[in-house]
């Protein structure tokens, strides 16, 4: 039995019917000239070996009664593979779009809580000609490793066609589920352990879960000057459970020419502006006029010293302003890399290809539980309009059981106040962009790719006539007389915002209060 983390405990206390907390993704892969396609059975057996590596995939939530302290893991006696493994057969050919309608509804759904949080569907076909099979897989936040990322992709697949063996453990052997009465006494023993927690556990566990998470995450972020900035827009709203796909892709080559053309923006700088034109043209398309620019929160990787981290690595978040307001398209990328280069973590950030040995989705799973950790706060005024994060995906291929996986599409969690993501992953030749959206609360109007399209278009045409030196060292001027103003309109902003939470203004009410009292 081990008790959840305050961050892992709040994405269960986060989650609710129309905002559930799971991570995943739709993987599609292709049988090789003169294979067939895998097959269920065989994915079946592939997934029982794999997952003996690990107990996490075995073990299910138990709850304390009443609340009185954070739920815990505890091995599951019940635990049938057959119970998180569904099979889906359709009539016509396995591909992306066929795959897409399958995943949306599947992301709508929770996890039970009365079994390991994952599932994985796996997608054949009756037709002929056939050559793909396809995987849609959901892992709840909690379970993903916090240090590694590792979670259920990172056990199934392989960077070779070979698939290694793991080594033959002993058989499952589940320690029973604690009793009801276990859990009361170690509640008991944890509160008199920590006696600020004992006056109001019941109370306050949820709550006080939640705020410790955000404000710890809060005072170890290195802020940006303008932080209160953020429009409200339609990507800000709350969200109901229905939820939507879609992809495009980039040729890789083309972005690092545009890349080379603006020096010293990164590939991060292009993307994130790319993005910037996808969101600015939606919600004109939709009559909206954000009144100041679009900010986004980008979790990067920095280096660690945390001995748990095999990568020497950890995630934290970027916020920078996304300059919508900014028409030319390579003005905006050199700008949105001032505001980056101006974050402390910025120096710290690991070169992309230090992580490109881990599986993407292991980088997916911790990148959403970073931005989790702001929902809170995306409740009142937002600090950003929109996570976008790039994943840094291997050079070589990744395979299942020998197959290649030929396509992906990232799929985030959604919350009120973040009603839209969208997550890069890149391999050796393309960038693949994936959108997760509320479709009762935003409106795509035109294909993710359409619109993509268009903002590389754009993108390049602005690099014909620019000097892109001489436009450097013009935004460089431009966020220098920024910077002093910004951090006084900060700290209005501030407390401004913090007062907007009910439960933090009732504290500053009862300092106060206090505080007159003793006047």
């Amino acid at each position: 039995m081990e008790q959840l983390s305050e961050l892992d405990a709040s994405l269960l206390y986060l989650e609710h019917e129309d905002c559930p907390l799971h991570t995943g993704g739709v993987y599609l892969f292709e049988a090789p000239e003169g294979t067939d396609p895998l097959t269920f059975d065989q994915l079946r057996e592939h997934l029982a070996s794999r997952i003996q590596s690990t107990r996490r995939f075995r073990q299910r939530i138990v709850e304390v009664p009443f609340n009185l302290d954070h739920p815990y893991w505890a091995d599951d006696p019940n635990f049938n593979l057959d119970n998180h493994l569904i099979q889906v057969t359709l009539d016509q050919p396995v591909t992306l779009d066929a795959l897409l309608p399958l995943a949306e509804a599947r992301q709508t759904q929770r996890l039970e809580r009365d079994r390991p949080l994952w599932d994985v569907v796996f997608v054949d076909s009756h037709a002929d000609g056939n050559r793909h099979t396809g995987l849609i897989v959901r892992t709840h936040q909690a379970i993903i490793n916090g240090a590694t990322g590792e979670e259920l992709m990172t056990y199934l697949l392989d960077f070779t066609p070979e698939s290694r063996r793991p080594a033959r453990k002993e058989a499952w052997q589940p320690a029973p589920l604690p009793s009801r009465t276990r859990l009361l006494g170690q509640a008991y023993a944890n509160a008199l352990n920590t006696p600020a927690r004992l006056a109001g556990m019941a109370r306050d566990t949820v709550a006080s879960a939640v705020h410790s998470v955000l404000m710890q995450r809060l005072k170890d972020l290195p802020l940006p000057f303008n932080l209160f900035t953020a429009p409200k827009t339609a990507f800000n709203q709350p969200v109901t459970a229905a939820r939507a796909l879609d992809t495009a892709i980039l040729p890789l080559e083309r972005l690092k020419r545009i890349k080379a053309a603006l020096p010293p923006a990164n590939l991060n700088d292009v993307l994130l502006s790319i993005v910037a034109e996808v969101a600015r043209e939606e919600l004109r398309a939709q009559g909206e006029q954000p009144t100041a620019p679009l900010t986004a929160m980008s979790p990067v990787s920095v280096r660690s010293k945390r001995l748990e981290s095999p990568t020497g690595s950890q995630l934290t978040a970027l916020i920078v302003s996304l300059d919508t307001h900014i028409d030319d398209m390579a003005e905006r990328t050199l700008s949105i890399h001032g505001h980056a280069q101006a974050s402390e973590i910025y120096s710290q950030a690991i070169a992309a290809a230090r992580l490109t040995h881990l599986v993407p989705s292991a980088l997916m799973g911790l990148a959403a539980r970073v931005y989790s950790e702001f929902q809170l706060a995306q409740k009142h005024r937002p600090l950003f309009n929109l996570p976008v994060t790039n994943i840094p995906g291997p050079t070589r291929p990744l395979y299942l059981l020998g197959q290649p996986l030929v396509q992906q599409v990232a799929c985030a969690p959604l919350y009120d106040g973040l009603a839209s993501a969208f997550v890069f992953v890149s391999d050796a030749s393309k960038v693949t962009l994936s959108v997760t959206w509320c479709p009762d609360t935003v409106h795509f109007e035109q294909p993710l790719q359409s619109r993509v399209d268009t903002a590389l278009a754009r993108l390049e045409a602005s690099l014909q006539h620019q000097d892109a030196d001489a436009l450097w060292q013009e935004v460089q001027s431009r966020h220098a007389s920024l910077t002093s103003a910004g951090w006084f309109d900060d700290l209005s902003r501030l407390f401004t915002n913090l007062l907007d939470v009910p439960q933090l203004r009732k504290l500053y009410e009862r300092a106060r209060s206090a505080l007159n009292s003793a006047d």
